[in-house]
């Protein structure tokens, strides 16, 4: 859900500077995205039956259309919820550090321009 709702809060604040989301799923309506002002990053795991990777389609195409910086990430062979250590079941060592990696670096070009 928290992929969902970094999705729907970068819609919402005009001086939000970046916004990640791990697996998330877009929203209705998706004429709302053409209200994000920050750059996006998605991490889309291939194997995810919940955050599919027509969400990522959908994703793409919204940020096609209104014009905006979007980052999509794909992890192969990873489930929904790859990052989570809580969950043995889902967690890919190899995928979350990668994500992560991605993730910080991501923040720091849009935190500190480098």
């Amino acid at each position: 859900m928290g992929g969902s709702l970094a999705l729907q809060f970068a819609t919402r604040r005009k001086r939000l500077r970046a916004a990640v989301s791990f697996y998330g799923r877009m929203f209705e309506p998706v004429a709302a995205f053409s209200d994000v002002r920050c750059p996006v990053l998605y991490h889309q795991a291939e194997q995810d039956t919940w955050a599919s990777a027509s969400e990522a389609d959908r994703l793409r195409a919204a940020a096609t259309e209104y014009g905006k910086q979007v980052t999509i990430k794909l992890y192969r062979n990873a489930p929904h919820a790859f990052c989570n250590e809580m969950r043995p079941d889902t967690y890919r060592t190899d995928a979350a550090v990668e994500a992560w990696n991605e993730t910080a670096a991501f923040l720091k070009q849009c935190f500190q321009g480098t």
